[in-house]
């Protein structure tokens, strides 16, 4: 009897785990950006969700969200310098 329930447990066990993994979605594809040297590198622009935190004397100002925003012209390929 307690076999054939942790055979049970673990058919259960095993078909949601499966369900789980069948149903994710996969990752998009991210943007690369070819260099003029022929390096490819990733596209990072866009805009960006970051936490701020101050340290030392301008803790008291505490944690906070921003936004930073990456523009770049797409004819431009050249490195940041």
């Amino acid at each position: 009897m307690r076999t054939k329930f942790f055979v049970g447990l673990l058919t259960v066990t095993a078909i949601l785990a499966w369900t789980v993994v069948a149903g994710a979605q996969t990752a998009p594809a991210t943007p690369k950006l070819q260099l003029p040297s022929g390096e490819t590198v990733w596209d990072l622009s866009g805009d960006w969700d970051a936490f701020v935190e101050n340290y030392g004397m301008r803790a008291r100002f505490g944690v906070y969200p921003m936004c930073f925003a990456s523009r770049r012209p797409a004819a431009s390929l050249a490195p940041f310098a």
